[in-house]
């Protein structure tokens, strides 16, 4: 059975919290939201959004003229995101905005919200050569055949693990204390990460490219699974 340390559990969870901002501090309506703009393979754009509420039935947002729906992940948590499964439209531009996130209740009650997205550039790919889990330091390494073109920061980021005992997060969110890659390098680009509560299990894990315009940050990504077993990187 994967096992993950609650430690680790509490990195994952502070970043989203911290990340996130309380649209309705009552008692009928509490949802808290993490949300930043993907840039898809093709150069498209797909908001991705994660609400936090335990008395939430639905949620959608309309960006740009196209609805948005939202799925269901667990009891607490809602999510928009472009995962392989349930895959998103996909918009060739997002006009900065406030675009209106529809919300309602277990109790009946529905309210509305507003995201701010926008879209000013597009990033070139994110060439991950190495993204590799070190057991005897845990640590790990990253290497990127060159810079992104647009993008102003980096990430290490990942999704929940693999396995029955994790809800089946979707979206990607920064990990770590320090959230930023110090990427190093002339051309090719490095950092190591330190990881100590990296415990046994598959990882998803990626390079997310960024930059910030007046609203959401935008990224884009380029992923590697890792399996932890008994100390030794599978891949």
């Amino acid at each position: 059975m994967m096992k993950m340390s609650l430690k680790m559990c509490a990195l994952v969870a502070l970043f989203v919290v911290g990340m996130s901002s309380c649209l309705k501090p009552d008692d009928s309506l509490n949802v808290g939201v993490y949300a930043y703009v993907l840039q898809n393979s093709d150069g498209t754009f797909t908001p991705q959004v994660r609400l936090s509420g335990n008395n939430l039935a639905s949620a959608s947002v309309n960006v740009a003229g196209m609805n948005f729906a939202f799925t269901k992940v667990d009891d607490w948590t809602w999510e928009l995101s472009n995962g392989s499964y349930f895959p998103l439209g996909r918009l060739d531009t997002i006009p900065a905005n406030i675009y209106m996130l529809t919300v309602s209740g277990l109790n009946g009650k529905t309210e509305t919200f507003g995201l701010g997205f926008q879209t000013t550039k597009r990033m070139s790919s994110v060439e991950l050569t190495t993204l590799e889990y070190v057991p005897s330091e845990k640590k790990i390494n990253v290497e990127l055949a060159d810079s992104v073109q647009n993008a102003t920061a980096y990430f290490l980021m990942i999704t929940a693990p693999t396995g029955k005992d994790f809800p089946k997060f979707l979206m990607w969110t920064p990990y770590g204390d320090g959230y930023k890659l110090e990427l190093t390098g002339d051309k090719k680009l490095s950092a190591t990460v330190s990881v100590p509560y990296l415990g046994t299990g598959t990882y998803r894990f990626a390079v997310g490219a960024s930059y910030n315009s007046n609203y959401a940050p935008v990224f884009r990504i380029s992923e590697k699974t890792i399996t932890v077993t008994n100390e030794k990187q599978v891949e």
